[in-house]
């Protein structure tokens, strides 16, 4: 197994240094990455050989990119200009590599094998033989588009972010690009409801429980006995919010509650309510409220 194709081994292939990473498990069997690259220098040159595994980049641009040259297997060919929020698909058992004669900023997906196969697992289908896009060819996908600057502020700020959003988010682009370009049937019939009195019970306690954000979709969904994507269906579906969502509100909530009746300091409930820092707290508290934490607490009082 290759180091991967994410973070820092990336940086070494396109020379960049400390890209920004954001990591997932799916079903605790595969890692799934997505590493920001940019380099805003000319004559960057090829990038060095990235060691084969059964993986795939999804190379998402989040700029205007002029044609390139690309080599798959030692074959050169001429990958076209590609406009802001397109992508192209690489298989890391072919050997691909770029010419970089430009400034570049982009969104590197590590999707390896092993997320293939637990996705099929996951909704009991025959296994993904591949992840097909013809070579050099640039698709333009809304779904993995929207994804993608989804987690812009997750990479900008990675230990601001959100545990359980980026698992819905990074589990939402595996499935597409499972159902669109590797032919994994569709779900026959898709569970319906929501979820049961004790599920939804179990669901709440252990997200106020780890308030803190360190809990996963999976863990969320094992506990209630169903799959990752049921649970997130079903818990919306009960709730009328994402998990991501229903905890964020908690936090809120939490805080509103110290910061009214406890003398403890912004940043001390910032500390107690899960937040990375008092700045990310005071940034979130006033796009949920309004005002400033410290604003609110006057008023309050």
């Amino acid at each position: 197994m290759a180091a991967g194709a994410y973070g820092d081994h990336i940086s070494r292939i396109a020379q960049v240094r400390n890209p920004p990473c954001v990591k997932t498990l799916y079903l605790q069997k595969a890692l799934l990455a997505v590493t920001r690259v940019r380099c805003d220098r000319r004559g960057t040159g090829v990038t060095a050989p990235i060691p084969r595994e059964d993986a795939y980049i999804v190379g998402l641009e989040l700029s205007d990119q002029p044609e390139r040259e690309l080599w798959v297997e030692g074959r050169g060919m001429l990958l076209g200009p590609q406009k802001q929020g397109t992508f192209t698909l690489h298989n890391l058992l072919n050997d691909p590599r770029c010419h970089l004669r430009d400034p570049f900023d982009s969104l590197h997906f590590y999707i390896p094998r092993a997320a293939l196969d637990a996705i099929a697992e996951e909704q009991e289908a025959r296994q993904v033989e591949c992840l097909h896009v013809p070579r050099g060819l640039v698709i333009d996908d809304p779904v993995i588009r929207h994804l993608g600057f989804c987690l812009l502020p997750a990479l900008q700020k990675p230990e601001e972010a959100s545990r359980l959003f980026v698992d819905l988010v990074t589990g939402a682009a595996l499935a597409h690009l499972a159902h669109h370009y590797g032919k994994l049937p569709l779900p026959r019939r898709l569970p319906r409801g929501g979820l049961a009195s004790w599920q939804e019970r179990r669901a709440r306690e252990l997200m106020l429980e780890r308030i803190d954000g360190d809990v996963s979709l999976e863990e969320l969904a094992r506990e209630c006995r169903l799959s990752r994507s049921h649970f997130a269906r079903a818990f919306r579906q009960t709730t009328g919010q994402s998990p991501h969502r229903w905890l964020m509100s908690q936090r809120i909530a939490r805080s509103q509650d110290l910061l009214r009746n406890s003398e403890l300091s912004i940043a001390g409930i910032a500390d107690g309510c899960g937040y990375a820092n008092q700045s990310h707290f005071t940034r979130v508290f006033a796009r949920y409220v309004g005002v400033n934490p410290g604003e609110w607490r006057r008023l309050q009082r």
